[in-house]
């Protein structure tokens, strides 16, 4: 309350952030809704010579950090269930000292023939990973903010021409064309099948590079800027104009 009385705008990430603050913010702010996209030229930097593995094993692939946020249980009994497929992490693990058994489940999950581990690496590393994968994933856990979240790697998945099973998230719900929901690891064992089969359909590639150019973060900078033009010239005047982000 105390930062918004000195903020002339307010850009948010998702609908339910802004809405929320529309909703308990007694000050009323101009507000811009600016939700998480991709670096479109460069997640499809290299598409057009990329195979995605068509011939080679099945693999699906999670990137991002290694956290409380993800639902490892859920991770162990799909990839327990899809012995055929391969499961690709990238990211760093980054665990609380009073998390020590959220890191077993990681070990234990990590131990299966069919996981594989490949750390913290470059964002090249992470483009060329998901260009070879099947399918994408957001497997995190049930906790109270997932849902209202807009996970940064959604559109990332969607650029690379990859289908993404997803736990539900309101955001992503909107979209289940490029997004399938499920609620559990044998749905999303049936939704990663299902979805498999639409990694190299022409049609499908078409829509999800169309998807994705519309969520390029130059077009959604200017955008930003442009709010944040207009509201120093509803402020003029002032000192200065404080936007919050």
């Amino acid at each position: 309350q105390e930062t918004l009385a000195e903020c002339d705008g307010l850009v948010a990430v998702s609908e339910i952030v802004q809405g929320n603050y529309e909703r308990f913010v007694k000050t009323a702010l101009p507000t811009f809704l600016s939700t998480n996209g991709c670096d479109f030229g460069f997640f499809t930097k290299g598409l057009s010579s990329a195979t995605g593995n068509p011939g080679g094993r099945r693999r699906a692939i999670y990137q991002g950090g290694i956290n409380r946020r993800v639902d490892f249980d859920l991770l162990h009994e799909l990839a327990t269930m899809l012995k055929d497929w391969e499961f690709r992490f990238l990211g760093a693990v980054g665990f609380l000292a009073s998390e020590a058994d959220l890191l077993k489940k990681w070990e234990r999950l990590r131990a299966l023939p069919n996981v594989r581990w490949l750390g913290e690496v470059g964002v090249e590393v992470v483009r060329d990973e998901m260009i070879d994968a099947t399918v994408g994933l957001i497997p995190f856990r049930n906790l109270s903010y997932i849902p209202l979240s807009f996970p940064l790697k959604a559109y990332e998945y969607v650029a690379c021409g990859l289908p993404v099973v997803t736990v539900p998230i309101v955001a992503l719900q909107k979209n289940p064309i490029l997004f399938r929901t499920a609620n559990s690891a044998r749905e999303f064992a049936v939704a990663i099948e299902e979805v498999a089969a639409s990694r190299h359909d022409p049609k499908m590639l078409d829509i999800r590079r169309a998807e994705a150019k519309s969520q390029d973060y130059d077009s959604k900078f200017e955008s930003v800027v442009g709010f944040i033009e207009a509201t120093k010239r509803r402020t003029e005047g002032k000192e200065s104009a404080n936007v919050l982000v």
